[in-house]
């Protein structure tokens, strides 16, 4: 095995057997194509590839626009931003290390590349009164309104990422308790406290029209208890951002 596309099919058959996220098995291979594309194309064999080589991607990628390969997104006039970056160069860190566990390559030579650093940025936090003008503005009295009424109410109540309560099955959901079983990060379950709104705030999820079928779902079988307006599943945050409803913001 010589060439980058051979250890590529080599690392996702591994990955996919070591049941590793396919979000970021996805993200690996990316990375690495973007890699190998930089590369050009008189690719070397692996073990001619240098840390020196990772260094001047690392150099490409600090003067390339910011979502200059997304599929959906067009390129903005801003650099790509430093964790961008950082992402990049631990997922190709990621393969080679791969390949030296697998006696692929004799020796990872991406094991003393540093990643450029990240300035850490104190998150601004919503005020009491930016909150109350977001909840305000979803129409309540229609289905889709409260669906994403009850999605902040329970994002902000739980602090789970999107990605996570999106998922979110009823199978998952125990309002007894007062809790939540989600999925995160490398396919690992935890549990989240619910306060009194955001139990009361389901509840009345349940009664709303278009979530009919999920409401029969609470017996037994596994439906997500955020559907969109016609009770198809919403599987991410990209599919959530893609359905047909008014963004909310604050002005």
């Amino acid at each position: 095995m010589s060439s980058l596309s051979d250890a590529l099919t080599a690392y996702t058959i591994c990955a996919k057997a070591e049941r590793k996220s396919p979000k970021t098995i996805s993200w690996v291979r990316d990375a690495v194509r973007y890699f190998s594309d930089f590369l050009g194309d008189d690719h070397r064999a692996l073990n001619e590839i240098t840390a020196q080589d990772l260094r001047q991607f690392v150099l490409a990628l600090q003067s390339s626009k910011a979502y200059s390969r997304h599929r959906f997104t067009k390129p903005q006039d801003r650099s790509l931003s430093a964790q961008s970056i950082v992402s990049y160069v631990s997922a190709i860190k990621s393969f080679f290390s791969f390949l030296e566990r697998e006696e692929i390559i004799p020796q990872n030579p991406m094991a003393k590349v540093k990643p450029p650093k990240v300035v850490k940025r104190v998150i601004a936090t919503f005020s009491e009164a930016q909150l109350q003008r977001l909840f305000a503005q979803p129409d309540r009295t229609t289905a889709e309104g409260y669906r994403d009424y009850a999605l902040m109410i329970v994002l902000l109540d739980t602090g789970a990422r999107l990605g996570e309560i999106l998922g979110l099955k009823y199978s998952d959901v125990d309002l007894e308790q007062g809790y939540l079983k989600v999925i995160g990060k490398g396919a690992r379950e935890r549990y989240l406290p619910m306060g009194a709104k955001a139990i009361k705030t389901l509840l009345k999820l349940l009664a709303i029209s278009c979530n009919e079928l999920a409401a029969q779902n609470m017996a037994g079988q596994s439906k997500q208890v955020f559907n969109s307006a016609r009770g198809l599943s919403v599987t991410s945050a990209g599919d959530y951002i893609r359905l047909p409803h008014k963004f909310y913001i604050l002005e």
